[in-house]
């Protein structure tokens, strides 16, 4: 690399990160529904909430707000006709950024329970949940074995939310919604016995398939580098290796500074990756530095899209959970073919 060029590298990623970190800011607001306290940060989570039976008349059904989608169609599988359920973030959105419009304050008043992914995904949203809901706040993840990521040189070590990434952590979701709803609506409470006995059959159908899938890939390439660190719970179930991440943290507002960047250029270099894996939902800050990085390393490095923070839109291959895994599964096998 000339002395030319490498100025101009410089300051093209003083310039994309720029726009990165005023492009999706969001405050590090600690999660007051699930965070566990600082000592027990590697632990399982948080209880679940009691949740007493809701006063329901005749014909009436639980009125369910979910945060995410992926929280939606879970809840949706398992609650089924039996609840009325709303789904604050719309496909697409980025969760990290996210803010309820005034429009969502009726919805959350009403709600008899509300379901959170919570570990500070929702951070942009808590203030407002907790201002306006009335009904019970319940984090879904409770009792999910969580990962603390390592602390980096912005001093944030904190647990990583992406815990959908892996379905045996989606089934503790179903395990949870079905004792929650059951809690909530007795009279209902063998219909989501039911709806859950079968979704969670179904998740273990996809689990086995992506270990079968993955089996065909050589453990030495098995080493990914991707946006942010938002695919770590799918490394660890299946024996994958994050080997670099284009911004150093589990959020995509973290602040890689240019010397973290030339390294990992450096990285995938010399470790000979070809792919860098894009969460569909990453901030355009994110996604133009993840180019930059991709043309910077030279010879056939590519991104390849995965679905991380949202389901794709309805009729788009991945518009349900299952779907949403499927899809990511062959997106990451195909970018690890020879």
């Amino acid at each position: 690399m000339t002395p030319g060029r490498k100025f101009t590298w410089a300051a093209a990623i003083a310039l994309v990160i720029t726009g990165l970190l005023l492009g999706s800011c969001e405050a590090r607001t600690g999660n007051r529904v699930q965070a566990p306290p600082a000592d027990h940060a590697g632990d399982a989570g948080t209880e679940a909430p009691y949740v007493g039976k809701v006063p329901l008349v005749a014909g009436e059904r639980l009125k369910v707000v979910a945060t995410t989608s992926m929280i939606g169609d879970v809840v949706n599988v398992v609650g089924g006709e039996a609840i009325q359920l709303s789904t604050l973030m719309p496909r697409g959105q980025n969760p990290h950024a996210y803010d309820p419009p005034p429009s969502a304050f009726r919805t959350l008043e009403r709600a008899d329970l509300i379901f959170v992914n919570g570990f500070g995904l929702e951070s942009g949203m808590l203030d407002t949940i907790a201002s306006v809901a009335t009904g019970v706040v319940v984090p879904i993840s409770a009792g999910v074995p969580v990962q603390e990521e390592s602390a980096d040189q912005h001093g944030h070590g904190e647990i990583n939310p992406h815990v959908w990434m892996d379905p045996n952590n989606v089934r503790m979701w179903v395990d949870n919604t079905v004792e929650v709803l059951s809690r909530a609506d007795p009279g209902n409470a063998a219909v989501y016995a039911s709806n859950g006995s079968a979704y969670a059959a179904r998740l273990t159908e996809l689990d086995t398939l992506i270990r079968d899938g993955v089996a065909g890939i050589p453990v030495k390439r098995r080493r990914i580098v991707v946006d942010h660190e938002s695919v770590s719970y799918f490394a660890r179930a299946y024996g994958f290796q994050i080997i670099g991440a284009v911004v150093p943290g589990t959020t995509d507002s973290a602040e890689p500074s240019p010397s973290e960047v030339a390294q990992l250029v450096d990285l995938i270099q010399r470790e000979g990756v070809r792919t860098i894996f894009v969460g569909a939902t990453t901030s355009r800050g994110l996604q133009a530095l993840s180019t930059a990085i991709a043309t910077e390393a030279g010879g056939d490095v590519r991104l390849i899209t995965i679905l991380t923070g949202s389901l794709a839109p309805k009729g788009q291959p991945g518009d349900t959970y299952l779907g949403f895994m499927q899809y990511n599964l062959a997106q990451i096998l195909s970018g690890l073919q020879e």
